[in-house]
């Protein structure tokens, strides 16, 4: 544990100094463009990397119908159930997200943001996803994203459909008593591979398995089968009324992980993508202006 909140505390600090370095060239870059003015392209360029650099990791929670999906989200969120909302959300993609008070609102496929409540007259028909903001720590780091199943392998909605809200990583959830079944497998490989290099499969409800020989049986099946295509695998307790009842370790563990491999592999892009425009930046100014 020590280790890891090291290595937290390591790239936080990092990932500060390169933010607050970004600012910096941003101001440079702002100013030299009112002189310049084939600097706002790469001036433009900086203010996206900065934004995806700050941007939260986004975890997508997928799998087929009743495999504990949105029990998940709620466990990692911290127990925090979903507020009550005038559209079906198990039927559309939630994002969780931290915002220090509850709130929801409809993201519609034009980018138009509609807030939501109990008393809103809102047609789910347009929404293409629900944003529900929650007061926990642990969304500053991570947003999880819930998907809807179904007994389609994915849901009725086309694989675009799952990658246009910018999924960095997946958790693909499995019921312990019928897991990792060939629907399941055919879904999971049509995900791209950057998705997939930084999946987790969380065998749900393996409470139920009722013997020691049975869960063994489970898990070497599942270890031949299943995990060759995840980066790891968590076997993870039913919720019954209470985060007590639940095993939380193997999840949260494995979790943090793919949070901290992602994120340092984002932040060396970003520095690799910020020295380029450097030097695109010194191309186009030429000689005689040091000075910036």
């Amino acid at each position: 544990m020590l280790s890891r909140e090291n290595s937290q505390m390591e790239y936080s600090a990092e990932l500060r100094y390169f933010i607050r370095s970004l600012d910096a060239a941003q101001d440079v870059l702002r100013e030299a463009a009112n002189s310049h003015p084939s600097l706002k392209a790469p001036s433009r360029a900086l203010q996206r990397v900065a934004r995806v650099t700050q941007r939260p990791f986004r975890l997508a929670i997928l799998g087929e119908a009743n495999s504990g999906k949105t029990s998940l989200a709620n466990l990692i969120v911290g127990g925090m159930t979903l507020p009550a909302l005038p559209v079906a959300n198990t039927r559309l993609p939630t994002l969780l997200r931290y915002a220090p008070v509850p709130g929801a609102g409809a993201l519609y496929a034009s980018g138009e943001k509609f807030p939501l409540s109990v008393s809103a007259d809102v047609s789910s028909q347009a929404i293409i996803r629900v944003d529900v903001g929650l007061p926990s720590e642990i969304l500053r780091r991570i947003e999880i994203l819930d998907f809807p199943g179904s007994a389609n392998p994915l849901f009725p909605t086309a694989l675009s459909a799952v990658l246009m809200h910018g999924i960095d990583a997946a958790i693909w959830a499995t019921v312990a008593t019928q897991a990792w079944r060939e629907s399941e497998r055919t879904a999971w490989l049509r995900l791209p591979r950057r998705i997939r290099s930084y999946g987790l499969l969380a065998v749900t409800h393996s409470d139920l398995i009722s013997s020691e020989e049975d869960f063994k049986r489970l898990r070497a099946r599942l270890e031949t089968a299943a995990k060759p295509h995840f980066q790891g695998m968590c076997f993870v307790a039913a919720p019954v009324n209470s985060a007590e009842h639940i095993s939380t370790s193997g999840l949260f563990s494995q979790i943090w992980q793919l949070v901290e491999q992602f994120s340092a592999n984002r932040l060396g892009k970003a520095v690799l993508v910020t020295r380029r425009l450097a030097r695109q930046t010194l191309e186009r100014l030429g000689p005689g202006t040091e000075s910036y």
